[in-house]
């Protein structure tokens, strides 16, 4: 009698939280307003917020640039090609933007920070005093990939692995550590949004450096959100503090992934579209759209081993192993 008592409880809390969590889903992408406008403000002396965009050059990160700008932001694009930059902050200078009062007389840039992420030696603090008097108040970290994916872990060369370990974590820890205190210094809400993968939740064959590099941003994330909340609770929590956010992002059709656009497979610009969408709220990990929330949640309800071998027939499929 009391195993079964306790295997109902078990069983009304199981379903308890599930029902929370399709509630919260239905809440976040189909009622609640969207948060971006909170952080869309002026200086005190009424400069128009900055974005800093990583990875902008191209694919997911140009088209989260060029719609921020489109929403009011003047923004701070990054990359290593040059000539690609240019060509990007041509294109998003002509796009049109939407009038908002407040900001009605401040001047609307785009800047670029030409760096390889992946670079062993990178001066962090000089981009830091490069953009330490800028109104920023939203910084999305879109740098990451893997190029190593073609061959098993053991034939992967040192220069591989370190390039996919400085280009997935190493860069979003140091950058963080420097923009942390360029986004305290503004007296208002500002943002920090991470983008993940689905790798960093599931296993893939060939991809063990890049899984765990992906893992990596989103318990780094989560331990952001965590420092924050011991802050405040020990009474040292800032007026503002900073919302760090973190978006697992399944496949994406871009210049670099020719991935056939379907159910929870996107162009980036719808993407970008459903991100800004859903950022800056309350949540701090989740998808950008309900499409691949729940293909997210399919996979993790399969048994490990049964996600693994689905995983491995999609890359045999893409990658032609």
């Amino acid at each position: 009698m009391v195993l079964a008592r306790v295997c109902q409880l078990v069983g009304a809390l199981i379903l308890a939280q599930f029902a929370w969590r399709i509630a919260n889903a239905i809440y976040m992408y189909f009622i609640r307003a969207p948060d971006l406008p909170t952080y869309l403000y002026p200086s005190t002396s009424g400069v128009r917020p900055w974005a800093l965009v990583t990875g902008s050059s191209d694919g997911i990160g140009k088209a989260i640039a060029s719609q921020l700008y489109q929403a009011g932001f003047s923004v701070y694009l990054h990359g290593r090609n040059a000539d690609k930059l240019e060509l990007v902050k041509k294109e998003i200078l002509s796009l049109p933007a939407n009038s908002v009062q407040t900001l009605s007389n401040a001047a609307h840039d785009v800047k670029i920070w030409i760096q390889d992420a992946a670079a062993a030696e990178i001066d962090y603090d000089n981009f830091a005093r490069t953009i330490s008097t800028l109104h920023l108040t939203v910084v999305v970290h879109n740098v990451g990939g893997s190029e190593a994916y073609t061959k098993p872990f053991h034939a992967q060369t040192q220069q591989e692995l370190d390039k996919i370990i400085n280009i997935n974590a190493r860069w979003l820890t140091q950058l963080t550590r420097v923009l942390i205190p360029i986004l305290n210094s503004v007296d208002g809400p500002k943002l920090m949004v991470n983008i993940g993968s689905f790798a960093g939740s599931f296993t893939a064959p060939y991809l063990a450096a890049y899984c765990g590099s992906k893992a990596f941003v989103r318990i780094f994330t989560r331990t952001m959100c965590a420092d924050n909340d011991f802050m405040r609770n020990i009474g040292k929590g800032a007026k503002h503090p900073i919302r760090y956010q973190h978006i697992g992002v399944g496949s994406v059709r871009s210049g670099t992934n020719l991935a056939e656009i379907g159910f929870g497979v996107p162009e980036a610009r719808d993407f970008a579209r459903d991100l800004l969408r859903h950022m800056g709220g309350p949540d701090r990990d989740f998808a950008a759209s309900p499409a691949q929330a729940l293909q997210e949640f399919m996979i993790k309800c399969l048994p490990q081993q049964t996600a693994e071998l689905a995983i491995g027939k999609v890359m045999r499929q893409q990658y032609k192993y």
